[in-house]
């Protein structure tokens, strides 16, 4: 599961004793407990979030990359589905950053662990929203 992470350019960028660890602690009784209590309310969390209004007052930049693409394409029985399921949600990524007057930044051909292969994109979304904020 791991070479799925990141692609294999990057895989000694990370740092696998710590992920391995992390990994360790979900396999605790608790932690699973917890997780299995989290997904049972998130269709409730969903529908609780959709009454809020908008965030505006804060911008929120959104780094939207295609990591789905892959599972997409390993999955062709539902891959109709799941590319729906992603287009919705980098169009509510979108929107959101829109109506926050934040950054919404669309990359292609990106892995789940952006901070390794694209982290000059991220350094930008920051100076960008540090300039908008006038922080130094």
């Amino acid at each position: 599961m791991k070479w799925r992470l990141l692609s294999a350019q990057y895989q000694s960028l990370m740092d696998w004793s710590y992920f391995d660890l992390a990994s360790q602690q979900r396999l605790l009784t608790g932690h699973q407990q917890g997780r299995a209590r989290e997904i049972a309310s998130y269709a409730a969390d969903l529908d609780a979030y959709a009454q809020l209004a908008w965030l505006t007052a804060i911008p929120v930049s959104v780094i939207d990359t295609d990591f789905e693409k892959a599972d997409i394409a390993a999955d062709p029985e539902n891959a109709e589905s799941l590319l729906l399921w992603q287009q919705e949600g980098s169009e509510w990524s979108r929107l959101q950053a829109e109506l926050s007057h934040g950054q919404y930044i669309a990359l292609q051909d990106a892995d789940h662990l952006l901070m390794f292969q694209q982290p000059e994109q991220i350094k930008r979304a920051l100076d960008t929203l540090l300039q908008q904020l006038q922080l130094p």
